[in-house]
């Protein structure tokens, strides 16, 4: 699983709220409206920005969260309270409506429905306040703090090789997983902001590279023909095994098996002088080579 978050980035449309820009972050200044007209009603239309989910990842879930308070007594004085997340002016998910009145800065959350990919990645999402008051000449005050959605989405899964033959990339906001070998003949490149793993062979020819902000890891082996480069901010742990026939093994703790689901012990059989590297950001991997005994011979 992976998430991104956006907040309120633009004011699409406003009616007699004031200072919508003030809802982009949590600070204590506020998009409000104030009032004292008999059945007013009041919108707020703030653009959300947009997100950069990778190609062929699932979307599990979207969540619209808005920190907000209302003036004393809000409760007698407002009729409908509404908050609703939309595509462009399509209306999406479940409406909030406003029943807590709270007066201090509260966060509350709401589900925001079905979204393709493309929709998410456009820029076109909205989140809409509306607010009517009821035949009352009472003051009142709706502030907003904080606008922002989270999306939860699982990453783009490779089921065979990723071969790169040319310039092209396979590109990932969060993890890349290749489940076959990762073959880097050309300029290509295999990147990933979070964790980039390959189950089977990372062959890089050219100049070519497999890079990762985050957990990089390469179940089989790493083999550098030409000038490509496994990158990464975080560390290399390398184990060279020159013992014909040895078995290579890495161990990986609670902690790394907690954050790279299904990664498990990993063997695999070398004939000859062979490194295995694995890349780990702030975590530590043990690595052994073990011999391999023969079976003692019985007379």
């Amino acid at each position: 699983m992976a998430t991104q978050t956006r907040d309120a980035s633009s004011v699409v449309a406003a009616t007699l709220y004031t200072g919508g820009a003030s809802a982009y972050a949590s600070d204590n200044a506020y998009a409000a409206w104030t009032s004292t007209s008999r059945s007013a009603t009041g919108q707020l239309v703030l653009g959300i920005a947009a997100f950069a989910i990778p190609t062929g990842a699932t979307i599990n879930s979207v969540t619209v969260y808005v920190e907000r308070k209302w003036s004393s007594g809000a409760s007698a004085v407002i009729n409908t309270a509404y908050t609703q997340i939309a595509y462009t002016t399509t209306k999406r998910g479940t409406q909030l409506a406003e029943s807590a009145w709270p007066t201090a800065d509260t966060v509350a959350s709401v589900d925001g429905g079905t979204w393709t990919l493309t929709e998410l990645n456009s820029g076109n999402m909205r989140v809409y306040f509306d607010t009517t008051r009821k035949n009352s000449t009472t003051s009142t005050t709706h502030s907003i703090d904080y606008v922002y959605v989270t999306v939860d989405y699982s990453p783009p899964v490779v089921t065979g090789a990723a071969v790169f033959s040319g310039a092209g990339a396979l590109t990932a906001a969060a993890s890349v997983l290749v489940k076959g070998a990762a073959v880097l003949s050309g300029s290509g490149a295999l990147v990933g902001t979070g964790k980039v793993l390959v189950k089977g062979a990372a062959v890089l020819s050219g100049s070519g590279a497999l890079t990762a902000s985050g957990i990089r890891v390469v179940k089989g082996a790493a083999v550098f023909a030409g000038s490509g480069a496994l990158t990464g901010d975080g560390t290399v742990t390398t184990k060279t095994c020159s013992i014909a026939g040895a078995v290579v093994s890495v161990e990986l703790s609670a902690e790394e098996t907690a954050q790279m689901s299904g990664l498990y012990t990993y063997e695999v059989k070398v004939a000859s002088t062979k490194v295995f590297a694995i890349v780990s950001g702030t975590l530590r991997v043990d690595v052994s080579c073990i011999p391999v005994v023969p079976p003692p011979v019985v007379p």
